[in-house]
């Protein structure tokens, strides 16, 4: 039943979530070199509606992409309608400002979808199902009304219960969290949030000797940097075998764990740089406001 208003809602979009699917799916079996091919193609559209539609971006026009600057997020807040173009949008998203202040910008529909289709596959290689109960960890920044409406309407369609990652510094929140856990007559598929959340949760569960009584599929970090060491923690608290950590944003889902621990840039759906191990994202299909050679603000290294 998810499953399928989660279809309507897309198809309502108009977008087709069963192509998507397919779409992500005949990606993973083109070669490596076709994958590259792939976002060269992707760039250069990315480019054609940049230097025609932004303001910022026209400037530019007669050079390639190597040759772009790199942009931060501080340059974007500072000259926020030299970005966006006229393009149809999802809504109105805010990254996360755990790596400065938030930048509230245009979502693309197309860039939006990208990341839920990846997400979907992400999980199904797990052998979870995206639908499938399951408990989320995080920061909720909804105020409004209509936002939290639009939250708890979203949660509705993923089977999916919120929790504020900021409520548990505390052990009297923590053994409420898992005496609530242990007591729902639901099956739990899985539990995801940020990294250093769940890594405490863990810790404070192994030292109180709680047990989970819930036959958790995955529990998948996400949002922060987690040593192996943590994981290996978080596997032994809440008794599963799967940590895979996700590396995304709201600008994009950029990479994820497969079941070796190897990280994998999600090449369908953003370019990745290097420089001075900064990494430097370029989103594809953000049209409504393209994310070109942006200064993310984490550090890593390509292999």
């Amino acid at each position: 039943m998810n499953y399928q208003l989660y279809k309507l809602f897309f198809l309502i979009k108009n977008y087709n979530f069963e192509k998507g699917l397919s779409d992500f799916n005949n990606f993973q079996n083109l070669s490596y070199n076709e994958k590259i091919k792939y976002q060269e193609k992707k760039i250069n559209q990315l480019l054609l509606n940049a230097f025609t539609k932004t303001k910022f971006y026209l400037n530019y026009k007669d050079r390639s992409f190597e040759d772009l600057p790199i942009v931060t997020k501080s340059d974007m807040k500072r000259s926020e309608n030299f970005f966006s173009t006229n393009e149809k949008v999802y809504r109105l998203a805010s990254t996360s400002g755990s790596t400065g202040t938030p930048l509230i910008f245009p979502r693309s529909i197309q860039a939006f979808f990208n990341s839920q289709v990846s997400y979907f596959c992400f999980l199904r290689n797990f052998g979870v199902n995206r639908f499938d109960r399951n408990i989320y960890v995080g920061g909720l920044r909804q105020k409004d009304f209509k936002s939290v409406l639009k939250s708890k309407f979203y949660s509705l369609i993923l089977a999916q219960k919120k929790y504020s990652a900021f409520d548990f510094s505390k052990d009297e929140n923590i053994i409420y969290f898992l005496e609530k856990l242990n007591k729902t007559r639901s099956n739990i598929s899985y539990i995801s949030g940020f990294s250093q959340t769940l890594y405490h949760i863990a810790k404070r569960m192994n030292s109180l000797k709680i047990k989970i009584e819930k036959n958790l599929k995955l529990v998948h970090p996400n949002a922060e940097a987690i040593s192996f060491s943590q994981k290996k923690i978080i596997s032994k608290a809440f008794n599963v075998e799967k940590t895979p950590m996700v590396y995304g944003s709201t600008e994009c889902h950029i990479a994820s764990e497969c079941s070796r621990n190897i990280m994998h840039i999600n090449m369908s759906n953003c370019f990745v740089e290097t420089i001075n191990n900064e990494l430097v994202l370029t989103v594809f299909d953000t049209f409504a406001h393209p994310f070109i050679r942006y200064k993310i603000g984490d550090y890593g290294k390509l292999q």
